[in-house]
């Protein structure tokens, strides 16, 4: 399991499931992980 902390989300990613975590509100959302990711992150 990895965390990983972008720009607006923090991202607990384990396997190809990460949890993504909005640092403006809270809400949480459930993504595909592994490389997928990384296309979506704005560091």
């Amino acid at each position: 399991m990895e965390l990983f902390q972008a720009k607006d989300h923090y991202i607990l990613q384990s396997g190809e499931r990460a949890l993504w975590c909005s640092r403006r509100d809270g809400s949480l959302q459930l993504r595909a992980g592994g490389c997928g990711v990384w296309q979506n992150l704005d560091l």
